[in-house]
């Protein structure tokens, strides 16, 4: 058989990005193959059109000889090549070529691109270009000490205003330090050590 091991193609399917994939046709199996599994003859269409024309020529004598053509006998292909390309009309060729209509072929995967509107995009350009304004002017007036806003929280200033008028100002109290008596004299121990005094003076000395 000079036409096993086969395939009709190639045939285009634009997916929804508007990438064009090639598929083909099996001819033995009957199913489509979106990539071929080895080396394998390939036929367009234009050349099974070119195979197929002698055994059109073969029928159309055929049915001449038999009486005709009459209801259910034997269509020209040029006559259906021209019903197939006249507007509005869907080929049928092109019909099993989709691999849509065939019931063992993959489920065709449509990817939608998502854009964002530009009027979004332009907004948000807007608010990252004013926030970039405002922490830059933040910054300089941070360097030159130019105080026109309060970068504390309200209720941290309001707890401290209230701890200050809370706060007593300190009493200072003078303590009698003078021995032997004291806030802070603690006896523990009494010496006299005894110290030479001038002539004519009874003999002293130190309490320590």
């Amino acid at each position: 058989d000079p036409y096993a091991n086969s395939v009709l193609g190639p045939f285009q399917h634009f997916t929804g990005m508007g990438l064009a994939r090639e598929y083909y046709y099996d001819l033995e199996h009957n199913e489509f193959l979106w990539e071929l599994p080895g080396p394998r003859t390939v036929f367009t269409l234009q050349e099974a059109l070119n195979t197929l024309l002698p055994f059109q020529q073969q029928v159309a004598a055929a049915c001449r000889v038999s009486g005709g053509s009459g209801p259910g006998g034997y269509h020209d292909l040029a006559d259906t090549d021209s019903e197939e390309s006249s507007p509005g009309r869907r080929s049928p060729r092109a019909t099993s070529a989709s691999p849509a209509s065939h019931a063992s072929s993959e489920e065709e995967v449509i990817i939608k691109p998502v854009r964002l509107p530009w009027q979004l995009v332009s907004g948000l350009t807007r608010a990252a270009q004013f926030i970039w304004v405002a922490v830059a002017i933040i910054a300089v007036l941070r360097e030159t000490n130019t105080d026109i806003f309060d970068f504390q929280e309200s209720y941290i200033v309001e707890d401290r205003r209230r701890l200050s008028a809370l706060r007593k100002e300190p009493v200072f109290e003078q303590l009698e330090i003078g021995l032997p008596y004291g806030s802070f004299f603690r006896a523990e121990a009494l010496a006299c050590i005894p110290t030479f005094s001038s002539p004519g003076l009874p003999l002293s000395g130190d309490l320590i």
